[in-house]
């Protein structure tokens, strides 16, 4: 297949050998090597105008070795398995080195090699191409073990790899459709084919391309031009001409005699004639083994009508070069050492080849990827041979990783064979470098109440002397100190050492510990820290799927509700919602009106009207309509409220009939109309300008605080207002409070003052008493901060509205009046007498209190 990579441009490059001009041809190619280009073979193939049929194009080959860590792959299936017989769960995998592997069945870990219950783990079997075979035997497998995932690790030296693979008794597998991809795949390999044939088929019926016949007259035509071969090998020369021939003659280097050539008769040995015939205009030779000697230019006489054409071939016979060696430029220290940091040079010299060899640079078996200077080719001639030394030099800086480690040149030539690798030299590089820094290490697997060896592998060159600390104390290397012993540093291979720190009765403080050492050397020194754990597994450095599903699941939930919140304050839904008060009575309101009298002072007995069993309808006298009720709970609230409407105005009108003046005199009869008139224009007033009111919260219920004027006559007989604390605008529309309160707000808490007297007091009403809305509500024991609310104006006005109806009702249809007892006597006579004056003189007024 073409590589695809990238490739420098052509480089031509020319030559001369005995006045004869000749061209080499040199491009290079590269890319980052991956798993996929593990055993492939890289072959440069050469194009060139004596490439025929019998004579095809040359080429070289490579195969290139890469190592990687096990190659991942998605779920694998498998399938055919039989219930109640032994089944074996085959899997496989790919890696260079081969991999070492375990399997996890329902958390069992079954490394390779052994068994687990009915599970048992296999050695992975090579098939080639870095390819195992790892499988995991069930005995008698069963319908559950069909539904169980499991879990395959695969790891060497370059990283871990993990599998699942799940098992089903089915025949066959499921059943899947080709892909886009796949189908796209099918039609251009289609359509490739079919331009093919139809080029092929273009190519016969015109004569061109290897179809026609290359020959022009008047030039000899060789195949091949030049011819690139090993001692030894076979090779055909063929010289051509568009003619019959008279006579063939081949001179070949290296051989005493000029070859006179024909198809039948064959004179020299190792030497025939080779080619169609001379009437074809044909003149070749077939050599049965190339000598060294035989490299050089072949020349091919033809004998063409008496004349003669010559042509010339060019034959390269390859020598095999010498073996490559590696001259170092930087020199190592007497102890054959590099220090860390140094500037390393060395150089490759591959000698005597033809053609010239190639170079490569290995570091244990991997491409070494350092800076290297070009292939400098250097030409000698030995006895009139002509051969070529290569040489290319490599430098890098040398780092810890570098110690104990071997630089490889390879050379590479025409005489490689299966038989005769590719030759090559190594140099072992010895690096001295301070202990090698690593991060805070974890040693698990620990037994309480049992001795404890605390080790860590630490890499230093030449050999570290260590010391532990342990709360403080300082255990050098083959001492001890109490509990704690710090052995001696082993030494394990490859600049490592394992160094040992033995503790002796393990309690579960130890394990909350930090043990720090320091390993030193000529060449620096380094702290490391150690945690121990008698866990038998090391914990967890990542969230697992379960845990993050969880997080993500849990925010989800989380915003959900904050939005949920936020919709509620918005809307005013839930909990989040205001109860309204509607005091609108319907038409299926009822009220039941229990006007009384009030008793004076003096423990008078007034008989009153019991109207406690008269019902009132306001059908007819309602204005507003009633409010749909959407739900139970608001009809069960509504009907609640029109009833406390009701009641409200009942006692309102109640009140106003039962009204005391100053003289507390008897309200005479005939004061009926009187006070009809005086609540209807209050009304009329109420409806004009509004009116402030509160509803207060009390054990009993609502009470219904209103504020209207107190009107009191002073000593010189004129009448003056006195306005309640909470006094009202003369032109505002919404007779909101002027206790600095939004006006946009249904909410009203003001700061309100102590009451110097008490609601029932027996002195004399003064002029400095303080009768407003706000030291009412205080009375009734109310906290400051809840017991106002505004009323809405259009509410209050159908209050006032719907009181006078219903005194109007009661007054019409009410019941005759009983007779009235006769009535106690009195010490003071003259109070009755003046109680009709008074009473026709006295401005009724709505109470300041009602209970809802």
């Amino acid at each position: 297949m073409p590589a695809n990579k990238r490739t420098t441009p052509l480089d031509i490059q020319t030559t001369t050998h005995d006045n004869v001009e000749l061209a080499t041809s040199v491009q290079e190619i590269s890319w980052h090597l991956s798993a996929d280009d593990s055993n492939r073979k890289l072959v440069c193939r050469s194009h060139h105008q004596t490439d025929r049929e019998s004579l095809p194009p040359q080429e070289a080959a490579y195969i290139i070795n890469v190592r990687y860590a096990p190659v991942h792959q998605p779920e694998a299936l498998v399938y055919g398995l039989y219930l109640d017989h032994t089944a074996y769960v085959n899997i496989t995998i790919r890696a260079s080195p081969p991999p070492n592997v375990e399997w996890t069945v329902d958390g069992k870990v079954v490394p390779q090699g052994h068994y687990e219950e009915r599970y048992s783990a296999l050695e992975p079997q090579y098939v080639g191409n870095d390819e195992y075979n790892v499988t995991l035997v069930i005995a008698g497998l069963t319908l559950e073990d069909t539904t169980k995932t499991y879990n395959l690790r695969a790891s060497n030296n370059l990283g871990t790899t993990d599998y699942q693979v799940r098992i089903s008794s089915s025949s066959k597998p499921p059943s899947s459709s080709l892909d886009v991809a796949a189908i796209v795949g099918i039609v251009v390999a289609v359509a490739v084919l079919v331009l093919i044939v139809l080029l092929v088929l273009f190519a016969r019926a015109t004569g061109r391309w290897c179809f026609g016949d290359a020959l022009s007259y008047g030039q000899v035509n060789v195949e091949p031009n030049t011819a690139l071969l090993n001692e030894g090998d076979r090779t055909e020369l063929l010289c051509r001409y568009g003619r019959p021939l008279t006579y063939c003659r081949i001179e070949i280097p290296g051989e005493n005699k000029v070859l006179n050539l024909s198809p039948v008769w064959s004179k020299t040995p190792g030497f025939t004639y080779y080619g169609a015939g001379l009437n074809a205009g044909q003149c070749g030779v077939s050599i049965e083994r190339v000598k060294a000697s035989n490299n050089g230019q072949v020349k091919c006489s033809l004998g063409v009508e008496g004349e003669e054409l010559t042509g010339t071939i060019d034959l390269v016979v390859a020598l095999r070069p010498q073996q490559p060696i590696i001259e170092l430029i930087s020199k190592p220290n007497r102890e054959g050492f590099f220090d860390e940091g140094t500037q390393f040079n060395a150089r490759c010299s591959v000698a005597n080849g033809r053609p010239p060899a190639n170079i490569s640079w290995y570091i244990d078996n991997m491409p070494a990827n350092k800076r290297t200077t070009p292939l400098d080719i250097q030409t000698t001639t030995h006895d009139n041979v002509e051969l070529a030394t290569s040489v290319q030099e490599i430098s890098w800086h040398l780092s810890a990783d570098d110690s104990n480690r071997k630089l490889v040149c390879r050379s590479h030539h025409q005489t490689d064979r299966e038989s005769l690798p590719p030759q090559e030299a190594a140099y072992i590089i010895n690096v001295r470098y301070a202990p090698v820094h690593q991060p805070e290490a974890l040693v698990y697997g620990l037994y309480l109440d049992h001795t404890a060896y605390v080790n860590i592998t630490i890499r230093a060159s030449p050999p570290p002397n260590v010391e532990w600390t342990v709360d403080g104390k300082v255990v050098p290397q083959g001492h001890y100190e109490e509990r704690y012993s710090a052995l001696e540093p082993q030494y394990v291979g490859n600049d490592e050492y394992n160094v040992t720190l033995v503790i002796a009765g393990l309690t579960l403080e130890d394990t909350t510990k930090t043990y720090n050492l320091r390993a030193s050397n000529n060449l620096g020194t380094t702290d490391y820290q150690v945690r121990i754990s008698s866990s038998s597994k090391p914990p967890s450095s990542s969230l697992d799927v379960a845990a993050i599903v969880g997080i993500v699941v849990a925010v989800a939930v989380l915003v959900l509700i904050v939005l949920l919140v936020l919709f509620a304050r918005a809307t005013g839904r839930w909990c989040f919602g205001g109860a309204t008060l509607n005091t609108d009575i319907g038409p299926d309101s009822e009220a039941q009106i229990h006007p009384e009298l009030d008793d004076d002072d003096d423990d008078d007995e007034v008989q009153g009207q019991d109207n406690g069993h008269e019902h009132i309808d306001t059908t007819q006298q309602s204005e507003e309509a009633t409010p749909p009720v959407t739900d139970k709970l608001e009809a069960q609230k509504k009907a609640d409220l029109k009833k406390s409407a009701a009641a409200t105005a009942a006692a309102v009108i109640a009140a106003g009939n039962s009204h005391k003046n100053d003289s507390d005199a008897p309200k005479p009869p005939n004061t009926s109309s009187s006070n009809e008139k005086q609540l209807e224009q209050l009304g009329d007033a109420a409806a004009h300008h509004g009116q402030n009111v509160a509803l207060l919260e009390s054990p009993n219920g609502i009470t219904l605080l209103g504020a209207s004027k107190l009107r009191e006559s002073n000593g010189n007989g004129h009448r003056h207002e006195r306005l309640s604390a909470v006094e009202r605008r003369a032109h505002d529309e919404d007779d909101s409070f002027e206790y600095a309160t939004d006006r946009e707000s249904s909410v009203y808490n003001p700061t309100t003052m102590p009451l110097r007297r008490s609601h029932d007091d027996a002195e004399p009403t003064t002029s400095t008493e303080q009768s407003d809305l706000l030291q009412r509500g205080n009375q009734l024991g109310i906290p400051e901060s809840r017991f106002s609310r505004w009323l809405p104006k259009h509410q209050r006005e159908l209050l006032e509205k719907q009181a006078n109806i219903l005194s109007g009702r009661t007054q019409t249809a009410a019941k005759p009046t009983p007779p009235a007892a006769p009535p106690k006597p009195t010490k003071n006579s003259q109070a009755t007498t003046a109680t009709t004056t008074a009473t026709a003189n006295a401005t009724i007024k709505l109470p300041q209190e009602t209970e809802i």
